[in-house]
């Protein structure tokens, strides 16, 4: 079989910045900058196994990129905004590297691809109420120009190949119009007493795509909680960690190919089923700077798999650590 990279592949960036700061008042502060960018890569291909229809590629791409963002400090908490621009050159595993992505398809090199670009838009706050609790929460929606996403193919007229022994779908990585992230992160932490805080979190995700379809890899809504008991000399906390569901309806066309990462759903679709799992930390200095850390997590013995990941998590385990400070 044949090398998944290019031989002799070679990638190189350049990059040059400035940024500039204002406080216009106590309560006001506008931050800018601009970011110049180059990035290269080039490689020959071995066609003796591949069957590649070309040999050589050489992909360079340059850009200015930018952001803003202004502070506004008001009684007991501050709110924010933040305008951006990103950029994303290909690199040499997007361009150039072949590999079986799941069985029965193969992913094929593209050296026409075109950098991504991404337009972000932001807005976050905080407020303290009655000096115990403490309200975040944040805004942001994130456009993507030439998003790169996998898409079916050809390899020498061919949709399908032998590859590994194995007859195998042909896709490739390919530029869409558009995609878009957006979403929203909310957050509280409540001083419920001098020894005891209460902190939670929790994360909303969506997206869609030229082609209709949501972004891969995109997770599910997410989120944790803790409650922390602190005494002279050992902390106590108790935490849980919980993913929304994500409905087979939610997948991309290829996650949905992916069936042997996910659970199956009451039709014998892949999906990715709800979990929350429970876990308890004791931290207890044992001499100066050193601590010892005994954990039982997974209290519930919950068995399930992080999105996407394809293994199936720890169940109900127990930890010990030393932690030093130097």
């Amino acid at each position: 079989t044949g090398t998944r990279y290019p031989n002799g592949a070679h990638w190189e960036s350049i990059g040059t910045y400035m940024n500039l700061r204002k406080n216009w008042s106590v309560r006001h502060t506008t931050e800018g900058g601009l970011r110049y960018n180059r990035v290269s890569t080039q490689g020959t291909f071995n066609t003796t196994y591949n069957q590649l229809p070309i040999d050589y590629y050489n992909n360079t791409n340059q850009a200015i990129t930018g952001s803003i963002s202004h502070l506004m400090k008001i009684r007991n908490g501050n709110i924010g905004t933040i305008l951006s621009t990103a950029f994303k050159s290909p690199n040499i595993d997007d361009i150039a590297k072949v590999f079986d992505s799941n069985p029965g398809f193969v992913t094929i090199p593209n050296p026409s691809l075109k950098p991504e670009y991404a337009y972000n838009a932001e807005i976050n706050g905080e407020y303290l109420f009655a000096n115990k609790i403490k309200f975040s929460g944040s805004l942001f929606y994130t456009y993507l120009s030439n998003a790169l996403t996998i898409a079916p193919s050809q390899l020498n007229g061919k949709d399908s190949i032998l590859y590994d022994k194995e007859i195998s779908k042909v896709q490739k990585l390919v530029n869409q119009n558009y995609a878009a992230v957006y979403g929203a992160q909310l957050s509280i932490q409540y001083e419920i007493s001098p020894i005891l805080n209460l902190k939670s979190s929790y994360t909303i995700l969506g997206s869609h795509a030229s082609n209709g379809e949501p972004i891969r890899h995109i997770t599910p809504n997410f989120g944790g909680t803790s409650l922390t008991y602190n005494l002279t000399k050992w902390q106590l906390i108790a935490y849980a960690t919980y993913n929304q569901e994500f409905k087979n309806s939610q997948f991309t066309v290829n996650e949905q190919e992916d069936e042997h990462l996910y659970a199956k759903d009451e039709n014998e679709l892949p999906y990715s089923p709800a979990w929350a799992i429970f876990n308890l930390r004791c931290i207890y200095p044992i001499a100066d700077k050193i601590n010892i850390n005994i954990a039982i997590e997974n209290i519930r013995d919950k068995s399930y798999r992080p999105y996407s990941s394809g293994i199936t998590a720890p169940g109900r385990n127990f930890t010990i650590s030393l932690q030093a400070q130097l």
